[in-house]
């Protein structure tokens, strides 16, 4: 199914697409992501608010978007559960409330993208770009977000129980109130990040980097902190 095809389904009505196989399909415009063996689409003045790709609460279950470019497309709701979606595009796309359960983002780019209330439980990220993502209030319960860059995101009380954050960045990152209850952060970087009322209770924080991190209200009760570095951080 070619991005034309998809989009006028859409427009007629339709939100069933699962398991379809939409792999490399650009939804972006070709001067900024031209692939050589993806069918394109061409959106003019993609900066305008009204002529963004929308695909609102489609079920793309199961679907495969490898190195799909949806970037800035508006996916909000949409059923992503189980979909793969490795070294897909999805800078500055809106992803608020969507179901992203299972679904496999390695490597992808979701730098500035709306995930806020979207829910990623064991979502598979690692080595995603997260910069500047709005995760608040998401569940990323059990995500797998090693070596992923989650600098300046935020995940203002987020539900990250038993996440796995090993060797991530997440420098200037927003995780105020968010609940880390087990989460893995062996190695993380979390310099002047905002924990600020975090529940951090049996979390792994082994050689983790919290230089001047706040720490503000934050339940370490039980974390494993050896070898953390809490120079400057407020307590």
């Amino acid at each position: 199914m070619d991005a034309n095809e998809l989009l006028t389904r859409y427009a007629a009505g339709e939100r069933d697409f699962r398991l379809a196989n939409l792999r490399g399909i650009v939804l972006s415009p070709i001067d900024l992501f031209r692939s050589n063996d993806a069918p394109t689409l061409i959106l003019a003045n993609l900066n305008q608010h009204q002529q963004r790709p929308y695909l609102i609460g489609a079920n793309l279950s199961g679907a495969d978007l490898t190195k799909a470019h949806l970037s800035r497309a508006n996916l909000s709701k949409a059923d992503l559960s189980g979909a793969n979606l490795t070294g897909a595009n999805l800078m500055a796309a809106s992803l608020s409330g969507a179901n992203l359960i299972g679904a496999n983002l390695t490597g992808a780019n979701l730098a500035g993208a709306h995930l806020n209330w979207a829910n990623l439980t064991g979502a598979i990220l690692p080595n995603a770009n997260l910069i500047g993502a709005d995760m608040s209030a998401a569940n990323l319960t059990k995500a797998v977000l090693t070596e992923a860059n989650l600098s300046k995101a935020y995940l203002i009380k987020a539900n990250l129980n038993g996440a796995n954050f090993q060797d991530a960045y997440l420098s200037l990152a927003s995780l105020k109130e968010a609940d880390l209850t087990e989460a893995q952060l062996t190695g993380a970087e979390l310099s002047k990040a905002n924990l600020a009322g975090a529940n951090l209770t049996r979390a792994n924080l082994s050689k983790a980097n919290l230089l001047k991190a706040n720490l503000r209200r934050t339940n370490l009760t039980q974390a494993y902190l050896n070898g953390a570095c809490l120079i400057g951080s407020d307590p």
